[in-house]
């Protein structure tokens, strides 16, 4: 079985070329040859550095948006994709945006923003330990859904046994991967090792 990593673009026209069994990807799909089968639910956050003045209000007016620079994962991306039509259901263009850097990579957009170079948008577990390590902020945004479906997609003939045995591992340790995001994040520190 193989696996490949990419933006949402990249691993379904890896999963078209046959050069993977099953992708794993935020959002729907909408093709007919492939089986979509939604297993988790994920929700994109505004990500602000802990000291940035919407840290401590947590809640920002879409507008606000607009005064603001910000690190986003490139377009093709799932995450950019529904960012950007979240923002045109809510009467804003997206282009209109102060995009200061683009990035194909979670951990150095964190980077980042914990630098104060900017704001970004990214999936609330992958700031889980930022968050709680007070390195970085979750703020809502009035009004604004960014709720994605984190599918399983595979093609409709029959799967490599491997893959098959996969799926199985998916389907049954859903709730066991959902408990483990909501677990506390263990923070080392000298004073904790003593």
């Amino acid at each position: 079985m193989a696996i490949c990593l990419g933006n949402r673009e990249e691993i379904f026209r890896a999963l078209n070329e046959e050069r993977c069994d099953i992708i794993l990807v935020a959002g729907d799909c909408h093709s007919k040859k492939v089986i979509c089968e939604n297993w988790l639910t994920d929700t994109l956050v505004l990500v602000v550095n802990s000291d940035h003045p919407w840290a401590e209000r947590g809640r920002i007016a879409p507008d606000e948006l607009f005064e603001e620079r910000f690190i986003l994962r490139e377009v093709g991306s799932s995450s950019r994709q529904l960012w950007e039509n979240a923002l045109r259901e809510k009467g804003f263009e997206p282009a209109k945006l102060n995009v200061f850097l683009e990035l194909n990579n979670h951990e150095a957009i964190k980077k980042w923003v914990e630098l104060n170079f900017g704001v970004s948008v990214l999936s609330e577990w992958v700031i889980i330990k930022e968050v709680e390590l007070k390195t970085l902020a979750k703020v809502n945004i009035e009004g604004l859904s960014l709720c994605r479906n984190i599918n399983l997609i595979y093609p409709k003939h029959r799967l490599h046994p491997v893959a098959e045995e996969f799926l199985r591992f998916c389907r049954l340790n859903k709730n066991r991967f959902l408990n483990m995001l909501d677990e506390p994040v263990a923070v080392n520190t000298p004073a904790a090792n003593k």
